[in-house]
């Protein structure tokens, strides 16, 4: 005796015979991100907008409303560098990183999302 489908497979056959053939030849999975990436909101990649030190913390404000706070001791040539020279950066074109020019700093807005490097990259794409 066959298995009755999941209520949203029947609604996914339904829309595939609709479809084209280009849309027919998708699987599944490739058909639901496909619809998916249509009806979700479209969410900008995200851009390091602002730089500010609280304490012992640094916390990157950005484009999407996201704030990441991380120790400054996690960036010694920061963790030794006075205020007035932590204040002096500059945003890297796209927002995708950070530099101090008198410290000689670069931090990518990467290595703040993803602290553990493109293995935790990895791990997450291999989860979704």
């Amino acid at each position: 005796m066959k298995e009755k489908e999941p209520k949203f497979m029947q609604e996914l056959h339904k829309i595939r015979e609709r479809l084209s053939k280009r849309w027919q030849r998708l699987t599944d999975i490739e058909l639901l991100n496909e619809l998916n990436s249509h009806m979700l909101p479209k969410r900008p990649k995200p851009a390091i907008k602002k730089v500010d030190f609280k304490g012992n913390r640094m916390q990157i404000g950005l484009n999407d409303g996201r704030i990441i706070s991380v120790p400054v001791k996690w960036f010694p040539g920061l963790a030794r560098a006075k205020t007035k020279q932590r204040k002096q950066y500059i945003i890297l074109p796209r927002g995708h990183g950070i530099h101090w020019p008198q410290l000689d700093e670069d931090l990518s807005l990467f290595g703040f999302l993803f602290p553990g490097g493109l293995l935790s990259f990895r791990e997450m794409k291999r989860s979704s």
